[in-house]
C-alpha cells in the first residue's frame, strides 16, 4: 500500500499535488504562499512531492518547510 501512494506522489501533476496537499496537510504546516509563487513550476512539484511524502511517511507528524537549492 506505501509503495502504491509514494507511486501515486511521484506520478502526479502540479494541480493534484496541490489538491492532495491541501487535503492532507494543515495549511499552517506547508511551505508559505509567497515562496512557492517564486520559484518554478518543477520546483513547486519538488516542494509539494516532498511534503506530502514525509507527511506520509512519517504518519503526518513532519512536514518540511524550508527548501534549499542548489
Amino acid at each position: 500500500m506505501l509503495n502504491c501512494l509514494v507511486d501515486a506522489v511521484h506520478s502526479a501533476d502540479l494541480a493534484t499535488l496541490q489538491g492532495s496537499v491541501r487535503a492532507a496537510i494543515k495549511h499552517e504546516q506547508l511551505p508559505p504562499e509567497e515562496f512557492l509563487h517564486q520559484i518554478s513550476e518543477s520546483q513547486q512539484i519538488d516542494v509539494l512531492r516532498g511534503c506530502l511524502l514525509v507527511h506520509i511517511l512519517s504518519l503526518g507528524t513532519k512536514v518540511p518547510r524550508e527548501f534549499h537549492w542548489l
